[in-house]
């Protein structure tokens, strides 16, 4: 669930390169006949082809621009004892993708007029540690609030692996001092994205998935996104992988919660970012998403990707990307959206070693969203 960052041995373009020289046999796997790559796109998918076979990466890719699919492809195995690929039907834990629409709930909500973010936390939280009084909805949005992060315990490796409640879940820090005065900084909170699920339960008196499944999942035709199950099926959704063929440790579902639980695809994800960019009336006022994409704080000093954080996404120091990661036993990915260009790029893997943010970043300079 945590944002990340992974190094690479070997660069992005000297990966490309090597790819190009080798002519590597096509490794990915499409379950649609895709038109005729240009160079950029054949460039990229040569890219990918290399890692898969690397070893380096596994899982599935979209990148989009205007309207046109330049890149949809599968790669590398689903499951390796089964011998299940992946493709762009996939289904994987998507981890901290999970934030954006746990921050459209919040917003679909306030447009309902049933909360504000505004609020404060302790409306909605009872008992609500006298420490927290002050927080409000929007400072949990913008990891803001002070509250720590539960994933920090060292007792987390042990929790992760029971069943927890939301409100157990928040328990574990209720007590702890806050990292800082509310809205004074940043500092990364899984535990802010459970009390925000926890809030949109009390208000809309809907489990969190039920609220997801009929406000966002169903007007936008995402059939295939939901909160994961602990043991999801095959062939239909990955096995995740720490590295190589070493399964990743259990981790039960509930623990994530409305901070990293969902599952999706690349396709789904694609409707979720089109409507992003087109200001989809269908789930929310375009007013409601330029307030999700605002710059309301300055990220933490020595985050290597710098910029500010929205609701749910974090916005480049230009204003020309929103993108989150996301991680959880054993899967990797980004979303990225690029608003001035209406593009976007999807990057789920089921391998937990991908370095998912410099193949996103490589992407985006192959199709000129960023400076060679």
């Amino acid at each position: 669930m945590k944002r990340f960052w992974l190094t690479t041995a070997l660069t992005s373009a000297a990966v490309l390169a090597a790819g190009l020289a080798a002519g590597c046999a096509p490794a990915a796997r499409d379950v649609a006949a895709a038109p005729p790559l240009g160079q950029p796109a054949a460039q990229a998918l040569h890219y990918l082809n290399l890692l898969t076979q690397q070893g380096r990466f596994s899982g599935a890719v979209l990148v989009e621009r205007a309207g046109r699919v330049l890149l949809r492809n599968g790669f590398g195995p689903a499951d390796v004892t089964h011998h299940v690929p992946d493709t762009p039907a996939t289904r994987f834990r998507v981890g901290s993708l999970t934030k954006q629409f746990t921050a459209m709930a919040i917003l679909q909500l306030q447009a309902e007029g049933r909360l504000s973010v505004t609020d404060r936390l302790c409306q909605f939280l009872s008992p609500c540690p006298s420490a927290w009084r002050d927080i409000t909805v929007a400072q949990l949005l913008t990891n803001a609030s002070g509250v720590p992060d539960y994933e920090t315990l060292p007792a987390y490796p042990r929790l992760s692996r029971q069943h927890m409640t939301p409100t157990q879940l928040v328990a574990l820090v209720a007590a702890r001092p806050l990292l800082f005065r509310p809205g004074a900084r940043w500092s990364y909170s899984n535990t802010g994205y459970v009390l925000l699920g926890m809030i949109v339960t009390r208000v809309s008196r809907l489990s969190y998935a039920g609220f997801l499944t009929r406000h966002v999942f169903v007007p936008l035709r995402m059939r295939n996104t939901g909160y994961d199950v602990n043991h999801p099926a095959l062939p239909g959704h990955a096995t995740g992988y720490v590295s190589g063929e070493r399964a990743a440790p259990y981790i039960d579902m509930s623990v994530p919660y409305s901070a990293g639980a969902l599952y999706s695809t690349i396709d789904d994800l694609s409707r979720w970012d089109n409507a992003l960019i087109s200001g989809h009336p269908g789930i929310v006022e375009p007013s409601a998403i330029r307030q999700m994409f605002h710059s309301w704080i300055q990220v933490a000093p020595g985050f290597p990707s710098g910029g500010t954080y929205g609701y749910g996404w974090f916005i480049d120091e230009n204003g020309t990307e929103y993108d989150h990661d996301g991680l959880i036993n054993g899967f990797v990915s980004v979303n990225a959206i690029f608003p001035g260009a209406r593009a976007d790029i999807i990057v789920l893997s089921n391998l937990q070693s991908a370095d998912v943010r410099t193949i996103t970043d490589h992407l985006a300079t192959l199709i000129g969203l960023h400076a060679r």
